[in-house]
């Protein structure tokens, strides 16, 4: 795949710390050597690495909203690290052959092939080859609209995942986007970043529901409360349904919803009522019994806790629509 992109190559020093030692095409490295002083970072490198060549990019809003930093494959020897943090970057690493650990928040993870991570390099990081070599493709990412996407992913807790079988496709778009002229290249980069890490994630989300225990009960319980919203549910009642204890049900209700299911269940009698009070003429009482709260002075408050607005200035402003 890397054969069309204009691509560096460098052969790596043993015992070299920071940059390579032996430089076989022309290249300016000043990027990389801005890159490199501006974190505090040790490195032990070996093996060697292409770097994909630097365009410049305008400096326009998609490229404030995300924007690609570097892209590199390298073949590292067996004594091959990085030990870096405050690097102003959002790093994702796919190993393709051999194996590579990680360090990072206290927690150690190993590398195998297709595994992917994906780490803010603000925080302290160290990752390095595992056995006698580990080929991989790094992939620096920034701009606010990569903070939201990497927030979303760490949400579920560990940087590292399987590799998707739609990974190679949109990184090659991506690099695409990247190398190729066009008055819509920002934006297309963009696009591009947007749906690399989007699939990452709903990737990682599949493999954590594959993984859950009782994933089959939860989903069941959730087609349950979705058709029986209005009425009163409590989590024993839940517990008692689906025979998991009410604390292993809160556990693995959230880790499939986002939720627990007392929020499931209030965000979903509210989205409802929304619904009603922008296609009705059901005053707020009403609507309130409706989606299972008695009291219309409490569903007034909550609907006001949740949304910052009344459901009468909710419906007058026509805020639904």
């Amino acid at each position: 795949m890397l054969e069309k992109y204009h691509m560096y190559h460098y052969e790596l020093g043993k015992g070299k710390k920071g940059l390579p030692i032996k430089q076989i095409s022309e290249f300016d490295t000043s990027e990389v050597e801005k890159f490199s002083s501006e974190s505090a970072a040790d490195f032990q490198l070996s093996g060697y690495v292409d770097v994909l060549n630097i365009i410049p990019q305008p400096d326009d809003q998609w490229k404030e909203y995300m924007y690609l930093q570097s892209f590199s494959s390298m073949y590292s020897g067996f004594d091959y690290f990085t030990d870096r943090e405050n690097s102003d970057t959002y790093l994702i690493v796919y190993t393709v052959s051999g194996n590579g650990k990680l360090e990072y928040q206290g927690q150690n993870y190993e590398l195998h092939p297709t595994d992917i991570f994906w780490i803010d390099c603000h925080n302290r990081h160290l990752y390095a080859t595992q056995g006698e070599f580990w080929e991989h493709m790094d992939l620096h990412l920034n701009g606010h609209g990569v903070l939201l996407y990497y927030q979303e992913f760490i949400k579920r807790n560990s940087p590292v995942i399987k590799g998707s079988d739609s990974f190679m496709k949109d990184l090659e778009k991506l690099l695409d986007s990247y190398s190729l002229p066009s008055p819509l290249r920002s934006m297309m980069i963009s696009h591009h970043m947007e749906t690399l890490m989007t699939n990452l994630i709903m990737h990682q989300q599949k493999q954590n529901e594959e993984g859950l225990q009782n994933n089959h009960t939860i989903k069941t319980l959730i087609a349950y409360i979705n058709r029986h919203y209005q009425e009163q549910i409590s989590l024993d009642d839940l517990s008692d349904i689906c025979g998991i204890s009410k604390f292993h049900l809160s556990r693995e209700f959230k880790k499939l919803t986002g939720f627990p299911p007392n929020e499931y269940i209030i965000n979903l009698r509210l989205e409802h009522a929304k619904r009603m009070l922008d296609n009705t003429s059901l005053n707020v009482k009403e609507i309130a019994q409706s989606v299972g709260i008695e009291n219309e002075a409490y569903f007034s408050r909550l609907f006001r806790n949740r949304t910052g607005i009344s459901p009468n200035t909710y419906r007058n402003a026509g805020l639904a629509n």
